[in-house]
């Protein structure tokens, strides 16, 4: 069960809390909007309040001075500081130029206020970071919960709440930039690399630091549904699917539990479960199964097949773990049944992509940045890729990877253009061993919350370099 708070530090009510239509309701999911439970959204910088630690802004006690302006989440920190009016419209003649970086490339504190929804009592409690660039130290009445690292890590921590308000508080860190030709792209690197500027926009001040993904509550009970995976094989005459569903099952107590883990496929119908399942105490289930899908309508590159209105058909799961009568916990994924198969055996000729047995010729362009200050939301998407669509293209290289917003890859699911996906390295470029462990654990979050998109046709792991 989940409840959106985007609201968390954010004013606009168009931004993705917000869609409810993303996050339909489901027997077992008690998502709902978090509109009221949050107020009090706020933003300074560090240096501003200097000495003044997490423990004690993220306390009731604490009362914000004037230096405390309105914030807007998901946003970057500079993004907030145009919304609350503080900065002109960069987009205006040379404003961009004009900003002074030192103001913006360096540590600011988020602060908001939120109380608990009613249809959580009695369940577990989480807090939950899908995204902040490139370090956020959490701390949630005036206790440090931990710190996420890297722009596509993801964060989720179990708490206490206590009655009535509590106080959320995140200082983001920007990553470190020296001048030089391109130090952030690999240097400092998982980020978003273009932020240090390059030969097609400006650098950004702040570089792109903030809380940029959704922060939102859900709660469970003894067991949560981590991370579901689903991967469609379709042999020839491509007649019949199978549907392979992975999912980590994990005890988030010092008992074991019991219970069944059950799905089910819409549009089609298909439906299973494996009973009697027992997870260890504090330990995790790896589950796995196969459902058949037949006659499944297939996903394909725009210009190949599809609905006749233009979109490409999609599936969807919804699974959950019932311990007796009780949903601990459930998930929904959208997905494809789509085959894709590469030939890249040869050094003198291109890759050869094939969809559901058919050779596809690929179109497309390079999409640098959705938009520089990371301002790009929602329908936005939708129409942009839609425009992609129309020109006959099939195919987007994310560069560098610098597009890290679920609605991107959905516009990209719905209308049949394939997605090469890059990874943040800059020409085969080297990272500092300090920051090994960083890179990968992010490589790891990206797959994870992408790799059920049936758009999502090939990983690359660099710009101008050796894949």
């Amino acid at each position: 069960m989940k409840i959106y708070l985007n609201n968390i530090i954010h004013g606009l009510a168009c931004i993705m809390l917000f869609q409810t239509t993303a996050n339909a309701q489901q027997v077992g999911d008690f998502r709902s909007n978090a509109s009221g439970n949050w107020s009090n959204k706020k933003i300074t910088a560090q240096s501003d309040i200097s000495g003044v630690t997490g423990a004690t802004i993220s306390q009731n006690t604490y009362t914000p001075g004037t230096t405390w302006k309105n914030a807007t989440v998901p946003a970057t920190v500079l993004v907030s500081y145009i919304n609350n009016g503080t900065l002109s419209n960069p987009n205006t003649d040379l404003n961009v130029y004009n900003i002074n970086k030192s103001t913006y490339n360096k540590p600011y504190w988020y602060r908001a206020t939120f109380t608990i929804p009613a249809a959580f009592s009695g369940r577990t409690v989480w807090l939950n970071f899908d995204g902040t660039n490139k370090k956020a130290d959490i701390f949630l009445n005036g206790v440090s919960l931990g710190t996420n690292l890297g722009h596509m890590a993801r964060k989720k921590f179990k708490f206490t709440p206590v009655a009535g308000t509590n106080v959320i508080a995140v200082m983001v860190s920007p990553p470190t930039f020296t001048k030089g030709s391109h130090d952030l792209a690999n240097l400092e690197s998982p980020t978003y690399v273009v932020s240090q500027g390059w030969d097609w926009m400006p650098q950004v001040p702040g570089l792109n630091s903030g809380i940029i993904d959704d922060v939102y509550l859900s709660s469970s009970t003894s067991v949560t549904v981590e991370d579901p995976w689903i991967r469609t094989a379709l042999p020839s005459p491509y007649n019949n699917a199978t549907v392979n569903i992975r999912v980590q099952l994990k005890n988030n107590t010092a008992a074991s539990v019991t219970g069944n883990w059950t799905g089910t496929i819409t549009p089609s119908g298909q439906t299973f479960a494996v009973n009697n399942v027992t997870i260890g105490a504090n330990g995790t289930y790896d589950g796995s199964t196969n459902v058949t899908i037949a006659n499944p309508i297939l996903w394909w590159p725009n210009g190949y097949g599809g609905n006749a209105d233009g979109t490409q058909q999609l599936y969807k799961l919804y699974t959950e773990f019932k311990i007796g009568a009780t949903i601990a916990d459930s998930a929904t994924r959208a997905f494809g049944v789509r085959n894709v198969t590469w030939n890249n055996t040869s050094n003198t000729e291109p890759l050869k992509v094939t969809v559901n047995g058919q050779p596809v010729f690929c179109k497309g362009g390079n999409w640098g940045m959705s938009e520089y200050l990371l301002r790009s939301r929602g329908a936005e998407y939708d129409t942009r890729v839609k425009f992609h669509k129309e020109m006959n293209f099939n195919m987007i290289r994310n560069w560098t990877g610098e597009t890290t917003d679920d609605e991107f890859y959905d516009a990209c699911d719905k209308y049949g253009v394939m997605i090469f996906d890059d990874f943040w390295l800059n020409n085969s470029g080297w990272i500092q061993d300090a920051d090994t462990v960083q890179f990968r654990n992010n490589v790891v979050e990206k797959i994870k919350k992408f790799r059920n998109h049936p758009s999502l046709v090939l990983w690359c792991g660099a710009n101008e370099g050796v894949p």
